[in-house]
């Protein structure tokens, strides 16, 4: 290569190097750039948790719903909590002896048929009847023992227990709806209620 031509080459690269090094960003802009990056990162991160979060307490309030459902069902059904009492007492090693449901009137609802009371007998051991209550605490159904009259008989115990099991007619779904627009006016749907 003739010396020219090294010149013109070295000319070359001399331009070249200063037209492309005032186009390079500079180095503050490309720092505060990433730095904004990493918060938007963050922030979008966090609000990723936060949902994470609201599903979980929905799936929650979801499945506490169903306990509760269960618990207080809409229907006294009768024969399934007086077949469950009855398991229970069994499963214990008690006997059931007496007992049969009647509806309270305790102005839980205009109707009185939120509450039913059952007076049930029952016999056996008398370390039995602890268990008995703790397995009644343990039940599927909300059930409350208000009162336990034990009498001693020999070896064995007969126990008078006044319970209480509980019914909520009507559909648990059938909640009012309010919708409140943004701007706080009323919406003519929640008017016409």
């Amino acid at each position: 290569m003739t010396r020219s031509r090294k010149i013109l080459w070295a000319l070359a690269v001399l331009v070249v190097g200063y037209i492309g090094y005032g186009s390079l960003p500079d180095a503050g802009e490309m720092l505060s750039g990433a730095r904004q990056k990493d918060a938007e990162r963050t922030a979008t991160l966090e609000q990723i948790r936060l949902a994470d979060e609201a599903i979980r307490g929905n799936e929650l309030f979801l499945e506490d719903l169903e306990q509760m459902r269960a618990a207080i069902p809409r229907d006294p059904d009768l024969p399934t909590v007086i077949a469950a009492l009855d398991r229970t007492v069994k499963n214990i090693g008690m006997r059931w002896t007496s007992g049969a449901p009647s509806p309270q009137d305790a102005g839980i609802l205009e109707d009185g048929n939120g509450q039913w009371q059952l007076s049930m007998t029952v016999s056996g051991d008398l370390s039995r009847v602890p268990l008995l209550l703790r397995e009644l605490r343990g039940l599927e159904r909300l059930v409350t023992v208000d009162s336990v009259q034990i009498r001693t008989e020999g070896s064995g115990v007969t126990a008078q227990l006044s319970v209480r099991f509980f019914a909520l007619p009507g559909d648990p779904l059938a909640f009012p709806e309010e919708v409140v627009p943004a701007d706080g006016s009323q919406d003519a749907t929640a008017e016409g209620n």
